[in-house]
């Protein structure tokens, strides 16, 4: 295995070392009234914290939250887990305390089914303007706290995220905290970026765009696949541009690529799915029940962004191995490639093996991940300084 894998894996599980040593209502609570804003009407919210969040995430350390919440509150929020109801809370992060933000539980059934070993373990969600109109923190808005307890690595995430980024996608920021709750230690967890505003504004530059989140089902394959996207940000409330996409997706002459790249970054296509295909996450828009990413508008163009990526390296249910197997020229996990046209029609390296001698960087890396897979050969990572997101992956068109 190359060193630079090595040192990955080294940090990583230094960090969780380091952390085992270190000992959806808008209704705030029954425990008082909406809680008052913690800056005064009209001073700006964000001088407190005025410098940029992307220094939390750097991963080279573990984050220190600290939750103090009343108790009234923290009892309503264990005895109903599945609501992820908000209430009002007060975060410490480091050394830095911002008052009167959102917290609330997060997730799907694990919030139903009780795991005696998990101890009301549960992840959650941190919305810092939820209470306190326009506060945020190092212009941050909102991240989520993942328990991870279907992961005994604690590493499928981490890695898969900073896959996503290696090879100039856009993906989440993520980071290993250690969380307390009214002073009680609740463990390791993993610190991850909301795909919200701050996202939008990190990546693209500005929030302008719409900004999709996808529901299980969401196959793109006809306009009932619209229903099943929720927006999550944008003035334009139509869901036109969606429609749009979703026809010429879906009318793209054989053989040919039609007007896609008119409305559709197909380069952000291809690192999504060479990156889903090469570390095997299937619980993804390449599975049998499509799932797990958003959908974001930047001049025009839709972007895909990969979201909970916990079932990375074959940790998808039903796997059992089987994924191991799958092609990286038919990338998809107990479905067709008819079935979805994201894949079939905009990834022209599915069928044909490229010459990576004409290939820019960025891409030479997404066709490495699908060869790795095929393969079954060691690549190592690529450093720090060439992470810088591209504009195009591409060096020329073909039709």
């Amino acid at each position: 295995m190359k060193k630079s894998i090595r040192r990955i894996c080294a940090l990583i599980l230094a960090l969780i070392l380091a952390a085992c040593f270190s000992a959806c209502t808008d209704n705030p609570g029954t425990g008082e009234d909406k809680p008052t804003g913690t800056y005064q009407p009209g001073m700006n919210t964000d001088e407190k914290f005025s410098a940029n969040y992307q220094s939390l995430f750097k991963g080279d350390s573990i984050m220190n939250i600290a939750i103090t919440i009343s108790d009234a509150y923290y009892a309503e929020i264990l005895a109903a887990p599945e609501a992820e109801q908000f209430y009002s809370a007060d975060v410490k992060i480091g050394t830095d305390t911002v008052s009167k933000i959102g917290f609330r539980t997060s997730g799907n059934t694990d919030l139903t089914e009780f795991d005696e070993a998990s101890q009301n373990r549960y992840s959650y969600k941190i919305k810092f303007d939820k209470y306190v109109e326009k506060q945020k923190y190092l212009k941050l808005d909102e991240m989520y706290l993942l328990n991870l307890k279907s992961d005994p690595s604690y590493m499928r995430a981490f890695i898969a995220y900073s896959v996503f980024r290696s090879i100039g996608g856009d993906s989440p920021l993520c980071t290993y905290a250690s969380l307390t709750i009214n002073g009680k230690a609740q463990g390791l967890y993993l610190a991850v970026e909301a795909v919200d505003d701050a996202f939008l504004k990190r990546v693209f530059g500005d929030n302008d765009g719409n900004l999709y989140k996808a529901a299980e089902g969401t196959d793109l394959l006809s306009s009932s696949s619209i229903a099943l996207l929720d927006q999550k940000n944008g003035d334009d409330k139509t869901k036109a541009d969606l429609q749009q996409l979703i026809q010429t997706l879906n009318e793209m002459p054989e053989g040919e690529k039609g007007d896609i790249e008119s409305i559709l970054d197909v380069d952000s296509v291809l690192r999504y799915v060479a990156v889903c295909t090469g570390l095997g996450i299937y619980k993804s828009y390449l599975s049998k029940n499509p799932d797990n990413f958003y959908l974001a508008v930047h001049e025009g163009k839709f972007y895909i962004i990969p979201w909970n990526v916990n079932s990375a390296f074959g940790a998808a249910g039903k796997d059992n191995g089987v994924t191991v197997d799958i092609s990286p020229y038919e990338p998809v996990y107990r479905t067709s490639m008819e079935e979805r046209p994201l894949v079939s029609n905009c990834s022209p390296l599915m069928n044909t093996a490229p010459d990576t001698k004409d290939m820019s960087l960025p891409l030479k890396r997404s066709w490495t991940v699908f060869q790795a897979r095929s393969t079954r050969s060691t690549h190592s990572f690529p450093t720090a300084s060439e992470t810088t997101r591209p504009h195009s992956i591409r060096t020329s068109s073909t039709s």
